[in-house]
């Protein structure tokens, strides 16, 4: 099986996009997002955050959904953003947001709400309309997900004890479940260290949150990612099991994890997404911590990847 490989030398660390001119605009991290300011808390430091990110292509442009963030953002280019907001998505305002192009429709749901959204105009936030929905299964992290035969997965997890699920829905019939839920991957931090919490990856005596599901295929090969230990760590990355089916079975993939960035002024790379750009290139956008004003306060960042050719 070929791994998946984050290029995070690649990309420089600061508050804006540069500028080449002779190569045009340079994204830099964290992503120059207008991130929304959360509620105060305790000595009333003001705060901000976007996290749980999915970028999903609609006709040429990209459009990047995060946590919390009262809407979405429309690029061309990866590099400048421009802010939509969604009223029309009335859980716009939950957590860990998943989008998936679907016959024509971009469809919207949100983490523990059972409740989805679509549009064929995603540049208009004024345009969503609710759908009927007959998943009544509790879903944290959820990610939809639509394989090269139309057919549609849904993906959840978010949990210390419970493990990263996934089942087959019918979109035509309210994207009720086909068949019964599969365990796909369990905790194993007996195993793989980087599941471990704490800073230092050291409180051994703890399960951490394996979270964040999301899903891409290549080379006929299914790349079932997720989030551990914890958001609130540096440690925070993104692990990659690797399978033959869009349920599984699956297993580890060597080199765990392949988002990763524990030191420098903004840590974390978990609980992200993966995509193709419009000339097939790779991408990842994962979550980042600051946490010096509230443990949430989180930014974007967005690094290229690439599939290594071993197998």
């Amino acid at each position: 099986m070929k791994r998946i490989i984050i290029a995070v030398g690649m990309l420089f660390f600061a508050v804006s996009h540069l500028w080449s001119a002779s190569r045009g605009p340079i994204v830099a991290n964290p992503i120059n997002l207008n991130y929304k300011f959360g509620l105060t808390e305790g000595d009333g430091k003001p705060w901000r955050e976007a996290a749980d990110p999915v970028i999903e292509m609609w006709g040429d442009d990209y459009y990047l959904f995060a946590s919390k963030s009262s809407g979405y953002w429309r690029s061309h280019n990866l590099a400048d953003w421009e802010y939509i907001a969604a009223p029309s998505i009335e859980t716009i305002n939950e957590y860990a947001p998943t989008v998936c192009a679907i016959d024509g429709y971009l469809y919207y749901m949100a983490s523990d709400v059972n409740r989805i959204f679509r549009t064929a105009t995603p540049a208009d936030g004024t345009s969503w309309s609710e759908v009927e929905c007959r998943f009544k299964i509790g879903q944290h992290d959820p990610c939809l997900w639509q394989d090269d035969d139309k057919r549609v997965y849904l993906y959840w997890g978010c949990h210390d004890k419970d493990p990263i699920c996934g089942v087959e829905v019918d979109v035509a019939n309210g994207f009720s479940p086909v068949g019964t839920p599969v365990v796909l991957i369990d905790h194993n931090i007996d195993s793989y260290g980087w599941e471990v919490p704490g800073k230092n990856n050291d409180e051994t005596f703890l399960n951490g949150w394996n979270e964040g599901p999301a899903m891409i295929k290549h080379d006929g090969k299914y790349y079932l990612q997720y989030a551990a230990p914890g958001t609130q760590f540096r440690t925070y990355g993104d692990g990659i099991y690797v399978g033959d089916s869009p349920l599984g079975p699956f297993q580890a993939m060597e080199g765990n994890p392949f988002s990763f960035k524990p030191g420098g002024f903004i840590g974390g790379a978990g609980h992200g997404h993966t995509f193709r750009d419009r000339y097939g290139n790779l991408w990842h956008v994962a979550t980042m911590k600051i946490s010096e004003r509230h443990m949430f306060e989180r930014r974007l960042a967005l690094f290229p990847v690439e599939f290594d050719g071993k197998s």
